[in-house]
């Protein structure tokens, strides 16, 4: 419906990036769990500077988190952006975002197809991890 409310296809290829938000949750809470069920994830880390009760399950994830935004942010900005300005288009025909805009589609079409074998209630690995109460 929302692509229909646009006569833009830059700001139409950025609507699935909300559902890519909302995802982020299930990710989050799978990842947590994964960490929460790792043998030394109780086990207290002392971080230099800081006085926030640290284990190494949190730490895990925040580096999980600092990474995945850093990858995210490379492979879905900058490199497409460099790609755009470096390799040579006609870009009155084909907008001045090309790759921008065809690796937000791959990635769009991809993650439909990792869903529908991923997330699935019954595949094991995910149940055990997602549905876990840690």
């Amino acid at each position: 419906m929302w692509l229909f409310m646009t006569h833009d296809p830059e700001i139409g290829a950025l609507i699935p990036a909300f559902h890519s938000v909302q995802y982020l949750y299930m990710v989050w809470r799978y990842r947590l769990n994964v960490e929460a069920e790792a043998p030394d994830g109780a086990l207290p880390v002392e971080v230099i500077g800081t006085q926030l009760p640290l284990n190494r399950r949190n730490l895990r994830f925040i580096g999980y988190v600092l990474s995945g935004t850093a990858l995210g942010f490379a492979g879905f900005w900058v490199l497409p952006t460099m790609l755009d300005q470096a390799l040579p288009y006609d870009k009155t025909a084909l907008g001045p975002n090309l790759f921008l805009v065809m690796v937000w589609v791959f990635i769009n079409v991809h993650h439909y197809f990792i869903d529908t074998a991923m997330w699935r209630k019954e595949n094991p690995h995910t149940l055990q991890h997602l549905f876990s109460h840690h």
